[in-house]
């Protein structure tokens, strides 16, 4: 199918969609969203897109990542209309109907419809935060394992929203360490204990980078330096880390 985006009508019809949803939760999706002409628009002529399925956010946000990269002249990253035509046409994988035929839209709809108008809100999409965080790290997406490991339908991942509220999101040293520290690559997981609020956890982890990021400049500082910098209380996670 042709990369399309929606149109001002869709646009609205999707929002209505998913009010309908959280009364209705067995709605089905309106049809001719996807291609109607007063509906959708095609971005690019020629560029295809499969309905492909995808084992994790970091698969779907690679392969978005190769169709994307072929539009030319266009902000891809605020095109609301865009990332909302994507929603709909992977709406079964990012908001799979349960067993009794009921989804699940909760209450942020920036989930499914972007806000763009602040860029930490970016990450709350379903598809543009994954998109983005592994455009971050593109040069090395293992890197960002902790972060994208996850199935598309799972936007509830204790570090992926650690990290979505603060500007480490895009940092190489601070998200390759978690991946190291937090990540089990067995499971594809986070390691047991890896959410706990005490001390060592993501959430101190997130903590201690916030302090470090008033003195040092995090962006440049590599996963080595880093580990000198955290207190004791996060060797634990050093030493036992896969593979070590």
């Amino acid at each position: 199918m042709k990369l399309h985006r929606l149109t001002d009508h869709a646009l609205a019809a999707f929002a209505d969609y998913l009010n309908t949803l959280s009364k209705l939760p067995s709605a089905a999706v309106p049809g001719g969203l996807l291609t109607a002409p007063q509906n959708a628009e095609v971005v690019a002529p020629g560029l295809e897109i499969e309905s492909e399925v995808f084992s994790s956010r970091m698969e779907a946000a690679s392969y978005l990542d190769s169709i994307l990269s072929q539009v030319s002249g266009t902000d891809i990253q605020r095109d609301v209309k865009l990332w909302s035509w994507l929603t709909v046409f992977y709406f079964d994988q990012v908001c799979p109907a349960r067993q009794d035929g009921d989804r699940i839209v909760g209450a942020q709809r920036a989930k499914w419809i972007p806000e763009v108008e602040e860029s930490r809100r970016f990450y709350r999409h379903a598809i543009l935060g994954p998109y983005l965080a592994y455009r971050a790290h593109r040069d090395a997406p293992t890197r960002a394992s902790v972060l994208l490991s996850d199935p598309m339908h799972i936007t509830t991942s204790e570090a992926f929203r650690l990290f979505i509220e603060t500007t480490f999101i895009n940092m190489k040293g601070p998200v390759e360490l978690a991946t190291e520290f937090y990540f089990n690559p067995s499971t594809r997981k986070l390691r047991r204990g890896a959410g706990t609020k005490g001390a060592g956890g993501l959430r101190r982890y997130i903590g201690v980078l916030q302090q470090l990021d008033v003195t040092f400049d995090l962006h440049r500082v590599g996963v080595v330096q880093l580990k000198k910098l955290l207190p004791s209380e996060f060797d634990k996670w050093a030493t036992s880390a896969p593979g070590r």
